[in-house]
């Protein structure tokens, strides 16, 4: 199984809270790429958003970030995330387990209420 990639697409004006990663639970990647969130004030499919590839949900990847992903991680149980780029608001918080390794900048509130896991930046 190779990692779960998501190469972001974006990088515009609006934030866009990442909370909904720690949720997959699912190597389904048709399901995945359907999943829809709010950015700006639309629902967007995440294949709007992201390039997707990969199966496996526990090892996910983030290419192509940005400073406008806010929450990669929050409440994240369970798994491993790899981020390149710098990422928003909020990284790890509230993580309970697993590991985020981050080869970017982080902003405001990084690792706020992390109870386990590991944070490398």
């Amino acid at each position: 199984m190779s990692s779960l990639t998501f190469k972001c697409k974006v990088r515009d004006k609006y934030r866009l809270d990442m909370s909904w990663l720690s949720k997959i639970n699912t190597s389904d990647l048709s399901s995945i790429k359907n999943i829809k969130i709010n950015y700006g004030n639309k629902f967007h499919k995440l294949t709007d958003l992201f390039l997707i590839s990969g199966n496996d949900f526990k090892n996910i990847k983030i290419l192509n970030s940005n400073n406008k992903l806010d929450n990669i991680g929050n409440e994240l149980t369970n798994k491993n995330i790899t981020i390149t780029g710098s990422v928003g608001n909020g990284l790890a918080k509230n993580m309970n387990d697993g590991r985020i390794i981050l080869k970017g900048n982080a902003e405001k509130n990084a690792c706020s209420g992390m109870a386990g896991g590991s944070v490398f930046i």
